[in-house]
């Protein structure tokens, strides 16, 4: 056991490396590339402006909303109704007639509010004809909805109060009485303040009366339009809500502000809605973000600002101090996975271009130099970083090898077997490397061809770890025929499977998750020693999976460096790597290794 917690150990460190062995040795290859979950996407302005108009429905349901309310207003849930009005209210008088009505339109805009109102097939947005067809597709037709469940008896009598926080749509017939549903259940409740509509009859009676008066009111364009505006300003970095009149005079609409009806917004006085779990769902989403931990860590005015897309260079350098944002963000440029953005002179106005980006082919020529510099230093880093760690694993790997699974003494060992299997290790890796990094390149420039058909050849580039990899253990495993067939040891059948295994292998790393691939290598390197060693081949693709990025790392930022060389060293060595390991691998709520 001491022996396989040995292995596991030596092989956390290695990453991202080819390792290729002659047919007396393991031949194990695992990848480590991270392919992220989710592509970040660009920041268009159509999804920033999705984003805000959802912002600034959610401000009005809680802030003007309450205004409204205090002077006998009764705001009906949009989603009951489905009748594509962000706000919709009655007006009811102690008899429970509808005395009013009134219709609410939430606008984030940057131009006037006239420009904000689209043209739509039934008329301008807001006008007379559009806010009449709208009443009659929703709210009309829910309270016929009304009528009919009703007259099978399929509404539910609640005759306590219902929890305001549980109600997920709610139309009100009367003051204190309406219909409601509630999140995961498909009934429709009904609960009301006054024991006249316990009765079913009555109820159906009053839903009647009500959609009359609707119906007659949408009829006679008998209604009130307001529109909530919102407009930021990127100098004081707050947002200010005016409220707009409608009123058609000679069938033109004039819009009118109130200027006593204006509320100026903070990040602060704003922080439920910039902290809610909604709002945080739309942050994410419209920044294509994969980790989002960094989130909480901002003030109330830099999540408004986040909002407004008004980033400064606090904010980028917070968002992307992320591992998983840094790739997110490459990755969707094109770039190699390590290139780090952050390290390099942009202003806040250069990251909003790099951001609106689909591709590097997007930015203007000195944004782009910038850029690639940096990735060229990147592939400078992993070219040279990683065919060094290829060749020190290979040459451990094969140490191992031959110490534990062929028990030989150090006196006995091949050295000349040791050296080249470091030697093609590293020749493996840096080939894979150069190969991808023109493959990069090259993709680039074709995909932003005016040409088609180069196009999509450029797009070939997304399957380039697959194809390289497949290629590069081809070589080799031809390499490794010819020379047993010199060798007079040459066996069709084992080439065969050699050369199964490695595509099987390399699909698997790039159509699977990094475990995966891992998890696959690791089993059928270790097959050569039996049931031990497939486990130790696991044991080994969890450590190449989760060891760098959750065991070492953590470990080497709680413990001081001193500390883990003597416990390395101590008596208990086994022990203590086997509980860092199930403990990190415990987080990440993963099977531990017994």
């Amino acid at each position: 056991m001491k022996k396989c917690i040995l292995l596991l150990f030596l092989i956390i460190l290695p990453i991202n490396c080819l390792l290729a062995f002659p047919d007396f040795s393991i031949s194990l290859y695992g990848s480590s590339a991270v392919k992220p979950s989710s592509v970040m996407r660009p920041v268009s302005s159509f999804s920033m402006n999705y984003l805000k108009g959802d912002v600034g429905e959610y401000l009005t349901n809680l802030t003007y909303m309450q205004r409204l309310e205090a002077t006998g207003w009764r705001m009906e849930t949009p989603r009951a109704t489905r009748q594509g009005l962000d706000h919709l209210f009655f007006k009811f008088d102690d008899e429970d007639n509808l005395v009013d009505l009134l219709v609410v339109e939430s606008k984030y805009r940057k131009g006037s509010v006239e420009s904000s109102l689209g043209n739509t097939a039934s008329g301008r947005q807001m006008s007379e004809a559009w806010t009449s067809e709208r009443i009659k597709e929703g709210p009309l037709k829910m309270l016929n909805d009304f009528t009919h469940l009703e007259e099978s008896g399929d509404v539910i009598l609640i005759k306590t109060r219902p929890d305001e926080n549980s109600i997920t749509s709610k139309i009100d017939i009367g003051k204190d009485s309406y219909y409601y549903t509630i999140e995961g259940d498909d009934g429709l409740y009904f609960y009301s303040s006054k024991n006249k509509y316990d009765d079913s009859d009555n109820r159906l009676s009053q839903v009647r009366r009500l959609y009359d008066n609707v119906e007659k009111r949408a009829d006679r364009y008998i209604f009130k339009r307001r529109v909530a505006d919102y407009k930021y300003d990127i100098e004081t970095n707050t947002l200010t809500q005016t409220i707009y009149t409608i009123n058609t005079k000679n069938n033109a609409d004039i819009i009118s502000p109130n200027t006593k009806d204006v509320k100026v917004f903070t990040g602060d006085s704003i922080s439920a809605v910039l902290d809610s779990n909604d709002f945080k769902t739309y942050i994410q989403n419209t920044y294509g973000l994969e980790d989002f931990s960094f989130y909480d860590g901002l003030t109330s005015n830099e999540k408004m600002k986040l909002l407004n897309n008004n980033l400064d260079l606090d904010i980028i350098s917070k968002t992307f101090n992320s591992k998983k944002n840094k790739r997110a963000l490459n990755n969707k440029l094109g770039l190699n996975p390590y290139t780090d953005l952050t390290s390099i002179d942009l202003s806040a106005s250069e990251w909003k271009k790099i951001l609106a980006a689909n591709s590097i082919n997007d930015l203007d020529d000195s944004l782009s130099l910038k850029v690639r510099n940096a990735e060229k230093k990147a592939n400078v880093g992993s070219f040279f970083g990683g065919t060094g760690i290829a060749a020190i694993t290979g040459v451990t790997t094969n140490l191992l090898t031959q110490k534990l699974i062929q028990n030989k003494s150090w006196k006995n060992i091949n050295w000349t077997e040791v050296v080249a299997t470091g030697g093609i290790a590293a020749a493996g890796y840096a080939a894979q490397e150069g190969i991808e990094i023109a493959v990069r390149k090259a993709s680039r420039q074709l995909s932003n061809s005016s040409i088609d058909i180069l196009k999509k050849i450029g797009k070939i580039g997304d399957y380039a770890p697959f194809i390289i990899d497949a290629a590069i253990d081809l070589g080799l495993d031809t390499f490794f025929a010819l020379s047993n067939y010199k060798n007079g040891t040459y066996s069709l059948k084992q080439t065969g499977v050699n050369l199964a295994l490695n595509v099987g292998i390399d699909a698997a790393a790039t159509g699977l998750s990094m475990l995966a691939s891992n998890v696959v290598a690791g089993a059928i390197g270790g097959s050569v020693g039996g049931p031990i060693g497939i486990g130790v081949g696991i044991a080994v693709s969890v450590a190449i999976s989760f060891g760098s990025y959750y065991v070492v790392d953590p470990i080497m930022k709680s413990i001081e460096v001193n500390d883990i060389f003597a416990a390395l060293s101590g008596e208990n060595c086994s022990e203590t790597i086997m509980q860092w390991t199930n403990e990190y691998l415990g987080n990440l709520e993963f099977p531990t290794i017994e």
